[in-house]
């Protein structure tokens, strides 16, 4: 049973340490905006990382991860948005 548990412990660090940074994060969803035809900029760049900065803080190692894994898998602004 140790060995289980483990197992589980490294593959849930591996899923926090591995997770998209902000500025990973960003570039997605600046890829999903002008795919949807919106133009961005710089000005959106650092917003979007300065807004995702505090939501890692706010959401902590566990909830940062889920999110940033999330938002690498959004097709659209509405899966983004749901994340």
């Amino acid at each position: 049973m140790l060995g289980l548990s483990t197992a589980v412990g490294l593959a849930l660090a591996v899923f926090v340490l591995a997770a998209p940074s902000e500025a990973d994060s960003c570039a997605r969803l600046l890829a999903l905006v002008e795919r949807a035809g919106e133009a961005t900029g710089p000005e959106q760049a650092a917003l979007c990382r300065e807004r995702l900065a505090e939501r890692r803080r706010r959401l902590g190692p566990w909830g940062w991860a889920r999110s940033a894994w999330c938002l690498r898998g959004a097709a659209s602004i509405d899966d983004a948005g749901a994340c």
